[in-house]
């Protein structure tokens, strides 16, 4: 299994260019947190929050399970049912998560909603939109719903989209802060350096922990011939620049 370090914030993991931030006002009380991991299946991520009197050791277990049912279930929404009921029949403790899968042919991906923000797809050709996806409850309390089912929404990208994932302190800082509107503005050729960015600007809106994971897939290496690996471009202004 190969895993995205969390103390990493740049790398690739599969054919898939990560861009990892966490920023932290010093007021949070943790338990949210992004996971990457390549499987089988393609490259899988998951943003989680947690939510109980032990935040900390519920997300722990929650990430613990990701990463070992991402490398035999056949999709992300199967994770999900799995997960709900480890956590089911709990009192008090839940999670919101949002799962992405990125096959092995094609940049689109597969993305399951558990009561969390939807991912913001970053179009190469500027703006930021939330994908709209199907209700759902968080992990641990889908039996509430009698007609409840997590169901897996195709999300399309076209070359040079990205997917932003984020944890609850990005949604908390939604309010006093609007963070879409920024994202155009703060493009300035490095992909790096515009996370970096927006990260510190939401870090001084917002009063929870807060991490943001931006997934650039890249056409696959089957289908392309290059000396080296390269990002994708994201927006006005952002330009290719080789991985190291």
């Amino acid at each position: 299994m190969e895993s995205f370090d969390a103390q990493v914030t740049s790398a690739y993991c599969g054919s898939v260019r990560v861009e990892r931030r966490r920023a932290s006002n010093g007021a949070g009380t943790g338990g949210t947190r992004c996971e990457v991991i390549h499987s089988p299946f393609g490259v899988r991520a998951a943003a989680v929050r947690a939510v109980g009197p032990d935040r900390g050791a519920l997300l722990h277990e929650v990430l613990r399970g990701f990463r070992e049912l991402a490398m035999h279930e056949t999709s992300v929404a199967g994770i999900a049912f799995r997960i709900d009921g480890f956590l089911a029949d709990r009192e008090e403790e839940y999670a919101t998560a949002v799962l992405v899968e990125f096959g092995k042919h094609g940049l689109d991906a597969e993305v399951t909603c558990c009561g969390h923000a939807p991912p913001v797809v970053v179009r190469d050709a500027g703006g930021a939109d939330p994908y709209a996806l199907p209700a759902a409850l968080p992990l641990g309390l889908q039996a509430l719903d009698d007609d409840g089912w997590y169901t897996t929404t195709w999300v399309p990208l076209s070359s040079g989209d990205g997917l932003l994932l984020h944890t609850g302190g990005v949604r908390a800082a939604q309010r006093p802060f609007p963070y879409l509107t920024r994202i155009p503005r703060l493009a300035n050729g490095d992909p790096a350096v515009f996370v970096e960015r927006l990260a510190g600007e939401l870090a001084g809106h917002s009063e929870d922990d807060l991490e943001l994971l931006l997934l650039l897939p890249e056409t696959p290496v089957s289908q392309v011939r290059r000396p080296q690996p390269r990002v994708p471009t994201l927006g006005p202004g952002w330009s290719d620049f080789s991985a190291f």
